[in-house]
């Protein structure tokens, strides 16, 4: 008898069952493929998450110094039409729809024409009564002023003002003094109450003197039309105070702080400013403070070298 080699032919049913059977079980993963590609995926948003949140801030920091960078024009362009830099806080009275009253217009509103905003300007000193004695009356309440943002006045990491309730934001601060004070007009920053000063003012050199930085907006800022805390900082506090404060006690208002403030942004490693020559830098938080004192004092004197090293996370 001749025996045959060849495999005992399967039943068609049973092949296909049996060839089922081994692709379902293909298809599968095992446990240890599961945690394996669970821990593939979590290294992966560990690498990935951090590197797209520095870049969010790094965008942020730079948009703020292209703000600055338009500031800077705008207060050349009007130093150029009127001979003199916007006075820091101009008295009036206007009553606010909020209940409060405005009592000192900012810098911000001479620069409205400067930034493309001059019918909200226009409208805004139609209204103004330098009688301090009695409020004004007109076309606006100051619920209008409150509501519009002026994308160059904010910083996109300020949450405050974003609501619609509260007042629109200023993220950005002119410099009044050197110390913590009151805004007077005898002040030793470029912008003071009550006063226009001009070029010659500057007997420190342009490039040596603050003009305008980062701030971060409080709960309680009237808004950038404010001639107040909201629109002016000082010197008399090292950079990122506010901030500091903030982070260890959960409250941006604390007696660190000061009835005014000082300069702080919500960018790492330091505060941006521009400088009375228009030119935008980025000064670290962990700068002399004497050297910043002497930075935001026009006229002290006093010799001083800007901040080197890599001091610009945008770098």
């Amino acid at each position: 008898m001749k025996l045959s080699h060849e495999p005992m032919a399967q039943p068609c049913g049973f092949a296909a069952a049996m060839h089922d059977r081994r692709r379902l079980c293909r298809a599968a993963f095992s446990e240890i493929e599961l945690v394996v590609c669970i821990g593939v995926i979590v290294l992966l948003l560990a690498v990935i998450v951090p590197t797209l949140m520095k870049a969010r801030g790094l965008a942020h920091g730079a948009q703020c110094k292209d703000h600055l960078h338009n500031l800077g024009v705008a207060v050349e362009n009007y130093l150029h039409n009127s001979g003199s830099y916007p006075v820091g806080a101009t008295p009036t009275r206007v009553l606010l729809a909020n209940g409060r009253t405005l009592e000192e217009w900012s810098w911000m509103v001479d620069l409205l024409p400067y930034v493309e905003q001059s019918p909200l300007h226009d409208s805004m000193r139609a209204v103004q009564h330098p009688n301090r004695g009695t409020a004004a009356s007109g076309g606006f309440t100051g619920l209008e002023w409150q509501q519009v943002h002026i994308d160059v006045f904010t910083c996109l990491q300020d949450e405050i003002g974003r609501d619609g309730q509260t007042p629109a934001p200023a993220s950005y601060a002119a410099c009044y003094h050197h110390d913590e004070a009151t805004i007077t007009a005898e002040r030793h920053g470029l912008f003071v109450r009550q006063r226009a000063l001009r070029p010659v003012d500057v007997r420190d050199g342009l490039a040596y003197t603050l003009a305008i930085g980062d701030k971060q907006a409080r709960p309680d800022d009237m808004g950038w039309f404010a001639g107040d805390q909201t629109t002016l900082r000082n010197a008399g506090f090292v950079l990122n105070a506010e901030r500091r404060a903030q982070e260890t006690n959960g409250d941006i208002r604390t007696p660190v702080v000061g009835d005014i403030g000082g300069f702080s942004s919500h960018h790492p490693g330091g505060v941006n400013f521009l400088f009375a020559d228009t030119s935008v830098r980025f000064l670290s938080e962990q700068v002399d403070h004497m050297v910043l004192r002497r930075l935001a004092d026009r006229f002290d004197g006093e010799l001083v070298e800007l901040p080197k090293g890599p001091v610009d996370p945008d770098n």
